[in-house]
């Protein structure tokens, strides 16, 4: 099996949006799956039958990214999915390259390296349509 590469810190700040205080704690969540059982709560029962309708093995992404679970519902549902014996492991990324969340996840990652600081290189966000670049001050932003 290969090993998953862990997004860098700059990477959780830039692309998933986060502050730096929240990224020890999304990557507790991202690490770990809660310890308690989810075998009584209806509301994660559907949620994990809606998962295993969709996709064979899901991962944590495809629960974020496909069905719009937040963190902490997508770590629940695998934690069930893996108590229940459908699912073997609960992986971060789909083991499909081809599968349609590895499609969104590059077309996501496609739009957000659309504007690049020409100074730097550094790709930015469009949701704050930058006029300057927060890592190094230039004006000189391109849209690629």
């Amino acid at each position: 099996m290969e090993k998953e590469e862990k997004p860098s810190g700059k990477e959780l700040i830039r692309i998933i949006d986060l502050n730096i205080e929240d990224i020890e704690i999304y990557e507790e969540l991202i690490n770990q799956l809660p310890k308690e059982s989810f075998s009584e709560n209806q509301e994660i029962k559907n949620k994990a039958s809606e998962a295993i309708k969709r996709f064979d093995d899901p991962s944590l992404y495809d629960l974020l990214l496909t069905l719009n679970y937040d963190i902490e519902t997508a770590r629940k549902v695998g934690k069930y999915l893996i108590d229940s014996n459908m699912i073997n492991e609960f992986s971060r990324v789909p083991k499909d390259v081809s599968s349609s969340t590895s499609l969104i996840l590059s077309q996501k990652s496609s739009e957000i390296e659309r504007i690049v600081c020409n100074n730097c290189e550094t790709p930015l966000s469009d949701r704050d349509n930058p006029i300057y670049c927060p890592f190094c001050g230039s004006s000189d932003i391109v849209r690629k």
